[in-house]
């Protein structure tokens, strides 16, 4: 997993990008940024989909006089990251446990798994939501909903 933070002349704040282990685009967080609903929309659609694209993309664009400075930083996501997110505070203690047995990677998934498992329920108003225990240990993030 790569994960960088993102400054630039065009815009305020940091905007946060991050890979997969796949060098696939995963994230692309641009809410402490001040970019018009403009500018988002041209990262939308012109952003890259692998880190190799993402290299040239920034290379391109400090030709062009496009400021951009890429830091790459660590990709933790804490437990309370997660439980946050997550909503439904029950069995803590139980969950801890399974949260420490994932992998980062795993870790990064199941926290961003979150929104597409929430809008999955929307849709599904009948189910209601895992606890966090089945969430983390049945690995629900990986479903295809």
């Amino acid at each position: 997993m790569k994960k960088f933070k993102v400054t630039g002349n065009k815009f305020n704040g940091e905007a946060i990008v991050a890979f997969d282990n796949d060098n696939r685009l995963v994230l692309v967080d641009v809410s402490n940024t001040d970019m018009t609903e403009g500018n988002v929309s041209w990262c939308l659609n012109n952003f890259p989909r692998n880190f190799e694209s993402f290299k040239m993309f920034i290379l391109n664009l400090n030709k062009n006089k496009v400021l951009l400075h890429v830091v790459e930083e660590d990709v933790t996501i804490t437990f309370d990251e997660f439980w946050e997110a997550y909503k439904k505070k029950i069995n803590r203690k139980r969950c801890v446990p399974l949260w420490n047995k994932l992998s980062e990677q795993k870790k990064f998934a199941a926290f961003r798994g979150i929104q597409k498992y929430e809008q999955y329920l929307k849709k599904e108003s009948w189910r209601g939501k895992l606890d966090p225990e089945n969430y983390l240990r049945d690995e629900i993030w990986e479903s295809e909903f």
